[in-house]
């Protein structure tokens, strides 16, 4: 199969170039980690993609803001994502005075009949 997208971070791959996404999963998991990644307004020509986590970080945190990340995961995962479909969105503040914020999403893309998960921690 040939490459379906450039790995980031890029990385040296003698054989490719660049290192590069071969399969679905992968791709999926890259995009999920982008969009939770990115602030608003941050990408080129999408004002509007992105979660901005790294906000969330430096706030006041208590449980609204929790629930309000993972709404705002959701619905962005809806808009620039839609054929994953997500099962969990799992957002944790446990380890906020070392400023870390885990989320855990666990989805499926029901055209290719699989699921997975991705953890990402800011």
């Amino acid at each position: 199969m040939s490459s379906l997208s450039i790995k980031i971070p890029l990385t040296f791959d003698p054989s490719d170039g660049f290192a590069t996404i071969k399969n679905f999963n992968d791709l999926a998991k890259q995009h999920l980690k982008m969009l939770i990644l990115t602030h608003p307004g941050e990408r080129i020509m999408e004002p509007t993609y992105g979660v901005g986590a790294r906000a969330y970080l430096f706030g006041n945190s208590n449980d609204e803001t929790m629930v309000e990340l993972q709404a705002k995961i959701k619905e962005q995962v809806g808009v620039y994502i839609p054929g994953i479909t997500l099962r969990n969105v799992s957002v944790s503040d446990r380890d906020i005075d070392n400023n870390k914020i885990s989320i855990k999403i666990s989805y499926t893309i029901p055209e290719l009949g699989f699921s997975d998960f991705v953890s990402v921690t800011i």
